[in-house]
């Protein structure tokens, strides 16, 4: 799915799992930002009472782009929260998710 950042207000896409799963969550810039500027994705899963259970930033290899791997979360509903480093950056967004049961 492509989302796209507007600046200062973060994408939150919902996640409902019936059972346990294991995600793998990627952020990736398919843009520049409006101005020109590198894209700095960052990508957060938080639970239904807002508690924050994962975050990254820059993903290990690459210099901007994010990516949580291997995070087991039980049945139940999850934010998956994406945004700008800087919080102000526009632009468009890869959000990948992929999960093992």
């Amino acid at each position: 799915m492509t989302v796209v950042l507007l600046g200062q207000t973060p994408v939150d896409v919902m996640l409902m799992l019936d059972t346990e799963q294991t995600v793998t969550i990627t952020a990736s810039a398919l843009t520049d930002d409006f101005e020109g500027n590198p894209l700095d994705p960052v990508v957060e899963v938080v639970d239904s009472e807002n508690n924050r259970l994962a975050y990254d930033d820059d993903d290990g290899d690459a210099e901007r782009d994010a990516a949580i791997t291997g995070l087991t979360l039980p049945a139940g509903d999850y934010t998956i929260r994406v945004n700008a480093f800087n919080g102000f950056q526009r632009g468009e967004i890869a959000l990948e998710v992929v999960g093992e049961s």
